[in-house]
């Protein structure tokens, strides 16, 4: 005959008890989120930390109620409606956090449900959801061209939407035998004062990422975030057909700026067909409607200053394929050579009287096209490249100061 189990030295605590705690927790997030109706404050302002403060109180004391119990389905459901107050609550530039909170009131939806099934059956949808998991990062590792029939299928319809929600379709590219390219993204930045020395505005370009300004912790943790922010920018619009008028439009102002022939932009080559058979990609409209221009106003604010007023700033963004087993063992290539990279121009933009940012020209001739750089007989300046992304910016990028 078995024996009997011993009591628990420490009963868990009375669901009364949780439930009052998550309670507490829901009228503070409450009570922020009146306050920013009452108030219509949207940016940052004294109400806004206070509104911050309530939120934080709200969310640990509702996160505390649900670990004395994780096993009783109302304090999950506690817990979800607290998430949601608390998405409410919060100021509304704090975006990415609110979202935040709206995933983790469906997870604990998702935990309420779960906690009221029989032991056994949150065993076996556990199980399914860990298998699936394992199942989209295999699907993520197929994804590269060319891709399988079964991962276009498949992939698309029941995989895909997880994977980019989660944002494991890029990551695990790399671990597939033909892993696509890396994205970096450099902006040149131009100033209202002018340098004395040159006669021109003060410019400065910024990377990102770059290992040596972002790799704050041991894990790259900045770093990887700053990569997964150029990722986002990386996805294109279908080809434009060559049948049509607005792709002869594109192309005439492209082969008038190779041929020398456009006003005010330096004459730049396309790139050899056989290296880039695709030399113009625009991005999904939703990059370049919103995603671009947030990037380029969060620089313009943040780099300028009362002594100088950020101006412009231009856009590219720079394909690095990874280079194959032969170039590396046989001819010795370095992975950070600027011949490894495709800069793509994404336009020049500057703030607006709403302080949002604009596409300064929509006509641009080199706009979303290549600006190749191109391998040179190694001249007087000591180069084996030509630099035509730093020609078409006329400002010199440092190569020498970013290669290793």
């Amino acid at each position: 005959m078995a024996e009997p189990l011993p009591a628990d030295p420490l009963p868990p605590p009375d669901p009364a008890r949780v439930h009052r705690l998550a309670g507490l927790g829901i009228v503070l997030a409450a009570v922020a989120a009146g306050l920013g109706f009452a108030t219509g404050e949207t940016g940052p302002s004294p109400l806004a930390t206070v509104r911050l403060v309530l939120v934080a109180l709200g969310a640990l004391l509702a996160g505390s109620a649900l670990s004395l119990r994780p096993n009783l389905p109302s304090a999950w459901f506690l817990a979800a409606l607290a998430a949601g107050v608390v998405s409410l609550g919060l100021p509304e530039h704090w975006d990415s956090i609110r979202m935040m909170a709206r995933v983790a009131a469906g997870a604990a939806l998702a935990g309420a449900l779960l906690a009221a099934l029989p032991f056994a059956l949150r065993v076996a949808i556990g199980s399914v959801a860990i298998a699936y998991h394992f199942f989209c990062i295999f699907m993520a590792t197929t994804w590269p061209d060319p891709t399988p029939w079964f991962t276009q299928q498949v992939g698309t319809r029941f995989v895909l939407p997880y994977i980019q929600f989660v944002y494991l379709k890029n990551a695990y590219h790399f671990y597939s035998p033909e892993p696509g390219s890396a994205s970096h993204m450099f902006f040149l930045i131009v100033y209202d004062k002018i340098d004395p020395k040159t006669g021109k505005p003060e410019a400065e370009w910024v990377t990102m990422p770059d290992r040596k300004a972002h790799w704050k912790d041991p894990m790259g943790l900045a770093y990887f975030r700053r990569l997964s922010l150029t990722e986002q920018a990386s996805q294109s619009m279908p080809g434009i057909s060559e049948q049509t008028a607005e792709w002869r439009e594109i192309d005439a102002r492209r082969a008038a700026v190779a041929q020398g022939a456009h006003p005010n932009t330096p004459a730049i080559p396309y790139s050899p067909r056989e290296f880039d058979p695709i030399q113009y990609k625009m991005p999904r409209y939703d990059i370049s409607r919103y995603l671009l221009p947030s990037y380029a106003a969060h620089l313009l604010h943040q780099h300028s200053t009362p002594e100088r007023k950020a101006k412009t700033v231009r856009i590219y963004r720079l394909e690095h394929p990874i280079p194959s087993l032969f170039e590396f063992s046989q001819r010795g290539w370095n992975p950070h050579h600027p011949l490894g990279f495709k800069p793509f121009y994404y336009g020049e933009f500057a703030l607006a009287a709403d302080g949002d940012a604009v596409l300064t020209d929509k006509q641009d001739p080199m706009l979303y096209w290549l600006v190749p750089i191109l391998p040179k007989v190694k001249g007087s300046d000591g180069r084996e490249f030509e630099d035509f992304m730093s020609k078409h910016a006329k400002y010199a990028f440092d190569w020498e100061g970013r290669t290793p």
